[in-house]
Order: structure tokens, then sequence, then C-alpha cells
């Protein structure tokens, strides 16, 4: 016996805005939750102030963002010997670091792939990858 939520689930599958709605549903809650959500924190936690033992208190202030600057303009040797520049700096090397690691790794990668390396078929594409891959889904009673 149908009921009524059962053709109603049917019919909200038969649209293209039901479709996209059930799949595109589940992977924004966990953009909001997963990226959306720490960053609105981190950008509320950088307008408050911290104590002498390092918590956080809970009024806002602009202060974070004045010793960001330092006491000097941008052309001084001041502003460059913060800490925060120096944080900002080694941000920067460390992400040109891991950018050239995955340039120099996923491009013979996908060249192996993309070249059906080891008889690669399109149906087993997924297999495939996985013999290229590390073994992170599955432990060593599993047999990878």
């Amino acid at each position: 016996m149908a009921t009524s939520t059962d053709s109603d689930d049917r019919s909200l599958l038969r649209t293209a805005r039901g479709k996209l709605a059930l799949t595109a549903g589940p992977s924004t809650i966990w953009l909001g939750l997963l990226l959306l959500a720490p960053l609105m924190f981190m950008v509320t936690v950088s307008f408050m102030s911290i104590n002498e033992a390092y918590n956080i208190v809970w009024q806002p202030s602009l202060d974070n963002y004045g010793q960001l600057v330092g006491p000097g303009q941008p052309w001084d040797a001041s502003f460059w010997n913060t800490s925060f520049m120096g944080s900002l700096l080694l941000s920067y090397q460390i992400a040109i670091v891991t950018t050239v690691l995955c340039f120099t790794l996923a491009f013979p990668l996908a060249y192996l792939l993309a070249r059906k390396g080891g008889g690669c078929s399109r149906s087993s594409s997924s297999s495939c990858f996985s013999r290229f891959s590390p073994c992170i889904w599955c432990g060593p009673t599993r047999g990878c």
C-alpha cells in the first residue's frame, strides 16, 4: 500500500530541482559545518582580546588588527619584524612547498592513469586508482 509520503518522494526525484536538492543538500550542510562555521569562529575571535593566561576575553576590540600592522607603516622595518608577518611568510612558504609537491606527484600519477597504466579500463578506474593510492581506507587485515 503506497502512502502519500512515498508518492511525494517519487515526485521529488522526478524533477531536476528535486534531484539537485537531494544531491547538493547534504554536501551543502557539510560545507557549512566543516568550512564556514570554523571560518566564522576565527573571524569572530580575531576581534577579541586575550588575557595574561592566553584565554579569550569576549570583548570586541581592534587591538589585534592594530598589532598586525605594528607601530610603523609598511615601508618601515618594524612592520616586517612583527610576529604576524613571520607567521604569514611561513604560511606562504608552506603553501608553495605543498603546491610544488602536489603537482610533482599528481601529474605523473594522472599520466599513468590516463595511459591505462597496468591494464586499467574505464569500468575499473576505481580499482586502478587504488593501485596507485596509499592504503588509507582499509587496514592490513583487508589485504591492501
